[in-house]
């Protein structure tokens, strides 16, 4: 199968997962439940063979701040997680933040293997983000991809400017490394 015909299919699996229910809130985990949940729901380290928790990477606090400073007009920004597993080698953060004049607003943080990192960001659709993780890539229509030793983390929808989603990236991998 050509390699444009995987990296197709791989991107729709990743994109089916939000409509098959990896995205939005689960009133029943619990997870999430506001500003004051400032700590990221599971353990961002994982064990081996299953991947990292995608919220444990970054904090709502940490999001917030980043988000604040990109969004200066909105006071009083609020974040909230919920962490799905997606399978033992992907996991899902969906993130929801909103301040004094927007709210609902989200996007998503994933971890997934390094190995599908290739078939997701073909060599023609990305630009190299320089110092990020061990290699960093700005794949199409708004995905940031970074991969950190044997994982990679993939910030998609922040809607904003690639710089905030390069920063949110950045502190991703940060908690990635450190996992």
């Amino acid at each position: 199968m050509p390699r444009t015909v995987r990296a197709g299919i791989v991107g729709a699996a990743l994109g089916a997962l939000c409509l098959l229910g990896a995205c939005g809130s689960d009133p029943a985990s619990g997870a999430g439940t506001g500003a004051a949940a400032a700590e990221p729901q599971g353990s961002a380290s994982g064990s081996p063979g299953t991947a990292p928790a995608a919220c444990g990477l970054v904090s709502t606090d940490e999001l917030a701040a980043i988000l604040e400073k990109a969004q200066p007009d909105e006071k009083a920004i609020m974040v909230t997680t919920t962490e799905r597993a997606v399978g033992a080698e992907s996991s899902v953060c969906s993130v929801t933040w909103g301040g004094d004049r927007s709210t609902g607003r989200e996007f998503q943080i994933n971890v997934i293997s390094a190995d599908t990192l290739p078939l997701v960001v073909e060599t023609p659709q990305r630009s190299a983000i320089p110092g990020i993780g061990d290699a960093a890539y700005l794949g199409q229509e708004g995905n940031f991809y970074a991969q950190v030793g044997d994982w990679a983390v993939h910030v998609v929808n922040v809607q904003i400017t690639d710089e905030v989603s390069t920063q949110i990236l950045a502190a991703a991998a940060q908690g990635l490394a450190g996992s």
